[in-house]
């Protein structure tokens, strides 16, 4: 494909991403507002409890998905149909192996966890979701092959696969079966799974894999070893700081973190499509030895407009969009949002695109130490800077995080001359 299709195609997988995870992720918006209806202090802990699964998951992928794209571009474009086999068999094996135990150390431990957090009530939470490591890393992996091959939109419909059943089944168990929070968890692992189920058959019929093997690349372990140490740092930081919240807060605070982090989030919709096929487009073109520039511009564009339009009505008009949506109760979040709109704007604009430049070049190791930057910036600051820690405590180090990730990514892209 030359570079100019490859842009093109760039442009129209982008356009048509932004219809079908649009509208998956306003269903997955919706399902929060309907949650936050059970009180603060429950939203607090569904979204507790779903962060931690998520970030869970995050682990238990070992950042796979992502190496899967960019080996499977980079070998795509050199016709080594045998090594990447070895690499999609190599990922299913790890993946495999590694969602199944964490899923049986969090069901064993969901008890030392409850009391950790002081919340002993969480643990039944933290049992349900342990099903589900299986089906989500599964899903992510499915993802990552598909992106690699340049299936964008096949890449997209798995997302939304996995969206709007997580949707459904939550609402069924929520508000159908009226079993609160236990139904919405319920409900949540059963959409995780059946969605996995759907999306290994769309593999399938692909013929990506006919028969599998199970088989460890060196060469793959090697490039993704620094990813997966990055990707383990940044969801168990993640989740640590959420629990230390809930320790030293209540689930309310976490409640309210968990609105203003839900609208905030929104920035990052169109930028999550338009970088998911950043990454093997441009791994294919500097596969060639050529520049990515005229892909990148094309990116930026799209970054800046997805970005800075919805940025700044959260800016100007948070406050009564959280009444609005959320209720008056989770006013409090107000401040806490204004950061985390902040946040995500710096992240989307400057550390997302450069760190995928370093990606599409191998720079695996320079990723790692932008992670262990950004983790010892986000402890710093909730423990010794911030004032309190609580919701703003934790929106603030999130935000000096990431401006001290963008830095460094920019700084590094620079050095290594990638543009």
């Amino acid at each position: 494909m030359k570079k100019n299709d490859l842009i093109a195609s760039f442009v129209t997988s982008i356009s048509l991403g932004v219809l079908i995870l649009g509208g998956s992720k306003l269903l997955n918006f919706i399902l929060k507002i309907f949650v936050s209806r059970l009180g603060v202090a429950d939203f607090g802990d569904y979204y507790l409890a779903t962060s931690t699964f998520l970030g869970l998951t995050t682990i238990a992928a070992l950042g796979i998905p992502m190496s899967v794209t960019r080996f499977i571009s980079f070998l795509e474009k050199k016709s080594q149909s045998d090594a990447r086999y070895s690499i999609i068999a190599s990922a299913i094996t790890i993946m495999g192996v590694s969602s199944c135990i964490v899923g049986i150390i969090l069901y064993f431990h969901a008890d030392s966890i409850g009391i950790l957090i002081h919340a002993k009530h969480a643990a039944p939470y933290l049992r349900i979701l342990s099903f589900g490591f299986i089906g989500s890393t599964a899903t992510l992996l499915v993802k990552g092959i598909l992106l690699g091959l340049l299936r964008v939109r096949l890449s997209y419909v798995t997302e939304a696969n996995d969206m709007v059943l997580r949707f459904v089944f939550t609402i069924i168990g929520m508000l159908v079966l009226r079993w609160g929070i236990i139904g919405a968890l319920i409900g949540y692992t059963a959409g995780t799974l059946l969605a996995a189920v759907i999306n290994l058959f769309i593999l399938v019929k692909l013929s990506v894999i006919k028969r599998f093997t199970p088989q460890l690349s060196i060469g793959f372990l090697n490039f993704t070893l620094p990813v997966s140490l990055s990707e383990i740092i940044t969801a168990a930081i993640n989740i640590g700081l959420l629990y230390v919240i809930r320790a030293e807060g209540s689930g309310d605070a976490v409640g309210f973190y968990a609105a203003a982090v839900s609208l905030a989030a929104l920035t990052h919709i169109v930028p999550q499509m338009v970088l998911s096929v950043f990454l093997p487009a441009a791994s294919r073109v500097h596969a060639q030895k050529k520049s990515v520039w005229s892909i990148y511009k094309t990116l930026m564009l799209w970054l800046g407009v997805s970005v800075l339009v919805p940025s700044g009505i959260l800016f100007a008009y948070g406050a009564p969009i959280i009444s609005m949506i959320f209720g008056t109760l989770y006013s409090p979040a107000n401040h806490i949002l204004f950061i985390l709109v902040a946040a995500h704007a710096v992240y989307a604009l400057i550390a997302w695109p450069n760190r995928q430049l370093l990606d599409m070049a191998g720079h695996t190791k320079e990723n790692l130490f932008l992670t262990v930057l950004r983790a010892s910036i986000n402890i710093g600051v909730l423990f010794f800077i911030a004032k309190d820690m609580d919701g703003v405590g934790l929106a603030t180090a999130v935000l000096w995080g990431w401006v001290g990730e963008s830095i460094g990514s920019a700084v590094l892209v620079k050095q290594k001359r990638l543009l």
